[in-house]
């Protein structure tokens, strides 16, 4: 479960608690002040609908006018034309001393399991990652200080441990290494084409379309695409205009 999840599911225990409580409490206090046990019933019932009656409230204006989430690609989910595409990606916390970039792909690689479990699709393949330099190299210095301030799991290996454990490998000029064991390949062109299928799936809106560069300053209220092709396993609200504005809600 992400952080995220875990917020959502101890903000929800606390309400289910809260109101639980109340349940009991509310009942006590009516009787305390003389009312009989029909009295009490239909107090609670009462209660009960009007709970019912707010929440139905609330939820259909947020339903239709809630934010809405459209993705957009000019040439496809995972083209060959995309940054930081292809077939495979390797996915590692290593980053030299950019602690920002460490922090993110540690969060994203448990995010990423859990989606593959869900589905249900062996995306990702935890080979570890194994970076070899000299003692002199100041970028793998501030590697191994960034992923243990980050929590990451990782080992610093002389040239003897590496050669030990990877008996294939031989570098006569590398005196250590820095060996990431949860790291791994990630099917990556694969694995934006299942996000993108996960979040139609979920109501979201998936449009191949290329952006219009805004004009102005400010925070455009707005975004136009030069041209809207929506695939036919999306749901789309899309017309047949060759130019459409995707407004902000």
């Amino acid at each position: 479960m992400t952080a995220d999840g875990r917020l959502v599911f101890a903000a929800k225990t606390t309400r289910t608690f809260c109101y639980g409580f109340l349940g009991v409490l509310f009942p006590v206090y009516l009787a305390e002040h003389g009312m009989g046990a029909r009295q009490i019933g239909v107090a609670v019932t009462l209660t009960l609908l009007a709970s019912a009656a707010m929440t139905f409230a609330i939820r259909r204006p947020a339903e239709r006018y809630g934010a809405r989430v459209a993705l957009l690609d000019a040439y496809g989910a995972a083209n060959s034309r995309s940054s930081s595409g292809g077939e495979t990606r390797i996915i590692r916390m290593g980053y030299g001393p950019d602690e920002l970039y460490t922090q993110w792909a540690a969060r994203s690689l448990p995010v990423w399991q859990e989606f593959f479990v869900r589905i249900e699709r062996p995306l990702f393949h935890k080979t570890g990652v194994l970076w070899v330099s000299d003692d002199a190299d100041g970028h793998l210095s501030a590697m191994v200080r960034t992923m243990g301030e980050a929590g990451v799991v990782c080992e610093r290996l002389s040239s003897e441990e590496i050669q030990k454990r990877f008996p294939q490998l031989h570098f006569p000029d590398v005196t250590c290494g820095v060996y990431e064991p949860l790291s791994g390949v990630l099917m990556a062109r694969q694995s934006v084409q299942a996000v993108v299928q996960d979040a139609i799936e979920h109501g979201a809106e998936y449009f191949n379309a290329s952006v219009v560069p805004p004009n102005g300053s400010g925070r455009p209220a707005s975004v136009k695409t030069g041209s809207t092709t929506p695939p036919t396993a999306t749901r789309s609200t899309s017309s047949s205009s060759t130019r459409q504005s995707i407004r902000r809600r």
